[in-house]
């Protein structure tokens, strides 16, 4: 089974991330989620670092690769657009700071 894996990425402020689709080959959700988590990019300092899991088919695990392996977040070193390329899709978490009372 093929699934898409979004998950929290990047190592900014606590509640800051990048949304990443994962492209992950498991035999069921559970195991799929496991297998994202322990990509070297998710920011595994935050409680919940998934924000959803969705069965694919071949070929858009096939795409969602190509993409992946062409998405300047992933490169290493500095290249021209991808301190834009990653401030554009930055995400904050909006947390309530009497979160951990509720």
């Amino acid at each position: 089974m093929f699934f898409r894996v979004i998950a929290k990425c990047g190592n900014f402020k606590k509640n800051a991330y990048v949304p990443i689709s994962f492209a992950v080959k498991a035999p069921n959700m559970k195991e799929a989620v496991e297998i994202a988590k322990q990509e070297a990019h998710v920011n595994k300092e935050l409680k919940n670092p998934i924000i959803s899991v969705t069965e694919i088919d071949r070929d858009s695990y096939d795409y969602l690769v190509a993409v992946n392996a062409n998405d300047p977040f992933f490169k290493k070193g500095y290249m021209p657009g991808k301190l834009k390329s990653i401030m554009s899709r930055m995400e904050i978490e909006r947390v309530s700071p009497y979160a951990e009372f509720i």
